[in-house]
């Protein structure tokens, strides 16, 4: 059996979990310290017995002692752990991207206006141009033709030139003329205003001028003097189509009226 484990001053004595007080039966111990020079002289009268449990006593002190300065040490050192500097959150370069694609699509989207009316500028200005360069030139008019009156049988025939030539029911020449449109009412050419001059070939000084509503549909010919106040006008039929009384009537039946005067039959 072990020996007991005393408690350096010799009053209590390790039960293997806390310190308990000596009993009479257990054996004393006496210690002398003295201090030389900061160095410790210990004279001890034990017996054999006692010195484990003086060592076990001091090294549980040493322990102690060494534990505290370690808690000591650790309280008074500055904390080691790098703690890095708050930084300022990073870019978004995808957003910044995307904030950009918006701008340019906003400054694209105003331009889009602006870019609608220069081209349509352009457009009507060019067209105007060639309107009027070949007007003279390259237009053909849907009444150039050769035409022969519903009722009187007298025949105009309207030249590329824009001259004019009229036949009397026989087919003689008896006048000529020049025209000219001066207004059109819709883009094909059908209808507008046309100025004739018409001259007696037997007499120069003889001339006759006037402005004409014209109308074309299919193969017939409206012409209403402008100051005539919505007066009833002739048809002409096509030469090729009028040959006869009943062909021109047909033609007539077919086509669509003027607005600005009273078609006469066919008679």
């Amino acid at each position: 059996m072990s020996e007991p484990i005393l408690s350096p001053d010799g009053n209590f004595v390790w039960d293997g979990s806390k310190w308990v007080p000596l009993t009479s039966n257990q054996q004393s111990m006496q210690m002398q310290d003295s201090v030389v020079s900061g160095d410790i002289v210990s004279s001890t009268t034990i017996h054999r017995s006692d010195a484990d449990v003086i060592k076990a006593a001091m090294d549980g002190v040493v322990a102690s002692i060494k534990e505290m300065n370690t808690i000591q040490n650790t309280a008074q050192q500055p904390s080691t752990t790098y703690q890095q500097p708050l930084q300022p959150p990073p870019l978004q370069p995808m957003q910044q991207k995307k904030n950009l694609l918006v701008v340019t699509k906003t400054q694209k989207k105003s331009l889009v206006p602006l870019v609608i009316v220069l081209s349509l500028s352009f457009l009507l200005i060019g067209g105007s141009i060639i309107y009027f360069l070949l007007k003279d030139e390259d237009l053909t008019y849907p009444f150039e033709d050769n035409w022969v009156n519903g009722k009187e049988d007298i025949q105009f025939n309207f030249k590329e030139d824009n001259t004019l030539d009229v036949y009397d029911e026989n087919g003689l020449f008896i006048w000529s003329g020049n025209w000219n449109v001066t207004k059109t009412f819709e883009d094909d050419l059908t209808s507008g205003v046309i100025f004739i001059s018409f001259q007696n070939p037997d007499n120069p000084n003889d001339v006759e001028e006037a402005s004409y509503y014209y109308h074309v549909s299919k193969n017939v010919l409206v012409l209403h003097g402008v100051n005539d106040n919505g007066n009833g006008c002739d048809p002409w039929v096509r030469g090729s189509f009028g040959g006869t009384e009943d062909m021109r009537r047909g033609e007539v039946e077919k086509a669509e009226p003027p607005d600005f005067c009273t078609l006469r039959d066919v008679e």
